[in-house]
């Protein structure tokens, strides 16, 4: 793949950081970049796991769907090979694999001949999936094609996590806000400044062992009830 249009595929990435409601755009065009830069594969999925649960998250066809799920379902294959291991597999031949017994039938069924996958690790210690890549024909690997996966990989786990994080901060500022309001609809309501009002808030918190954002709904949601006459 020329590296100019490398550049470019990373460089794209970076619209999940700004939009995570975009995310599944992203990773889509990650997963069909990956297919036009690593010949003779024809499908591509991702698989994340999240909290001990392994999962098919998007993929770029059909058959990517069907094997991802099946390798989620037999709790094997090389997509879940490598989500514990650091390390890129290339399987030539699925058909003459001894190895992932419960998943290897399935995949000859479906019509998979070569597989390659890579882990998506956000950080050395978040593993979040894998990045898989199908054929349906025997296929000559080329000397770069695992590096390659390997950076499509990366590319996923930067969207995925930069897209969580943001959406974490947006959270975040949406719950300080909530937070703000409901002090000053405390502050009015009964004279007193914001020191008390947010003692308030956090007294009722730990008191009733709900989370405090919670609290402040409720204030705020009073409100709105008097407003509408209820």
């Amino acid at each position: 793949m020329p590296l100019n249009e490398l550049a470019e595929a990373i460089a794209s990435t970076a619209d999940a950081l700004e939009s995570p409601e975009r995310l599944d755009d992203v990773l889509t065009s990650i997963l069909n970049t990956a297919l036009e830069a690593l010949k003779g594969f024809e499908h591509a999925g991702l698989i994340l796991s999240a909290k001990g649960t392994v999962a098919s998250r998007i993929a770029a066809s059909d058959l990517a769907t069907q094997l991802d799920g099946a390798q989620v379902a037999a709790g094997q294959g090389p997509a879940l090979e490598v989500i514990g291991e650091p390390r890129t597999l290339w399987v030539p031949d699925l058909r003459r694999e001894q190895r992932w017994r419960d998943y290897v039938p399935v995949a000859a069924r479906l019509g998979a001949v070569a597989q390659l996958s890579a882990r998506v690790q956000f950080d050395r210690t978040a593993t979040l999936g894998s990045l898989n890549l199908y054929a349906t024909e025997e296929v000559a690997l080329e000397d770069d094609a695992e590096s390659l996966a390997e950076v499509f990989a990366a590319q996923a786990a930067v969207a995925v996590g930069g897209a969580a994080m943001v959406a974490g901060l947006n959270q975040g500022m949406a719950s300080r806000e909530l937070i703000g309001q409901a002090t000053g609809i405390l502050m009015e309501r009964y004279r007193i400044d914001e020191v008390h009002a947010f003692a308030y808030l956090r007294r009722e918190s730990s008191h009733r062992n709900v989370k405090l954002r919670l609290i402040a709904e409720e204030v705020t949601q009073s409100v709105t009830d008097v407003e509408r006459g209820h």
